[in-house]
């Protein structure tokens, strides 16, 4: 990917973000406005796992896997977060003090697709030449941008990384084998 689609993707990606940040009140009232905000989830969350994997060239498996589950996080947190506003709003009596198994079981698929795009990233950011520190900083970002509400500062953190990306570098060809 370019940085003009890294720097165009941050940008749509954030668009659906705030949307998804504005409209999450409301959807709890609402179930057409719960599906859109859970589909702005899921897309803003594999925007984020395509813009984290940078300019430089990786293995198909890494280019298509770290999307993937970032968008599966984002939709999990999204349905967690939903279920929850839903469940506190309830007509009468006082709300509940414990957290709904659809909560939990939602937060959980939510954790672990993280943390497997986290891991699959570590792979994918070693095999690009991408730093600890650099790797660590940008999976904070992940997480950020798969949270609702917290998503909007995770993409506008990957929109100011698209601007100071080093460009990709060619990628040198591997010498003969002598026979």
């Amino acid at each position: 990917m370019t940085r003009r689609g890294i720097i165009i993707a941050s940008i749509v990606g954030l668009v659906f973000a705030i949307v998804e940040a504005s409209l999450l009140h409301i959807a709890s009232y609402n179930a057409v406005v719960s599906l859109i905000v859970a589909a702005l989830g899921l897309l803003s969350g594999g925007i984020a796992g395509r813009v984290i994997l940078g300019m430089r060239r990786m293995h198909r498996y890494f280019r298509v896997a770290v999307p993937v589950l970032g968008a599966v996080a984002g939709l999990a947190f999204e349905a967690a977060v939903t279920n929850w506003l839903t469940s506190q709003r309830v007509s009468f009596g006082p709300a509940p003090t414990t957290l709904d198994p659809s909560v939990i079981s939602a937060l959980v698929i939510g954790a672990i697709a993280y943390l497997i795009a986290a891991v699959v990233y570590g792979f994918a950011g070693t095999s690009q030449g991408v730093g600890v520190g650099a790797r660590v900083g940008l999976l904070l970002l992940l997480l950020l941008a798969v949270i609702p509400v917290l998503n909007v500062l995770g993409l506008i953190g990957f929109l100011a990384t698209a601007f100071t990306r080093k460009p990709a570098e060619a990628t040198p060809v591997p010498a003969a084998a002598s026979e």
